[in-house]
């Protein structure tokens, strides 16, 4: 197990609005889970729970649920 000193170790918040499975998902998914062999700490923000959600949940990524980042689909 390694030790990281949160107070000097990088942290990145990926944001993303749905966490259903999808081609954006499964990149962050991939991106998140091996960020950290560089020496930082990710984060997830989205809007509900869901696929993404319960895939870094398990990698032991801290989620956070933001509903208010889900909207309607505004049409031109």
């Amino acid at each position: 197990m390694e030790i990281f000193d949160l107070k000097n170790t990088k942290k990145i918040a990926y944001i993303i609005t749905l966490p259903d499975l999808g081609g954006a998902q499964s990149h962050v998914y991939e991106v998140m889970t091996h960020i950290g062999e560089y020496g930082m700490v990710p984060l997830l923000i989205t809007g509900k729970d869901g696929w993404l959600v319960d895939q870094v949940t398990a990698a032991g990524i801290k989620t956070y649920i933001v509903p208010a980042l889900i909207r309607e689909i505004s049409p031109i």
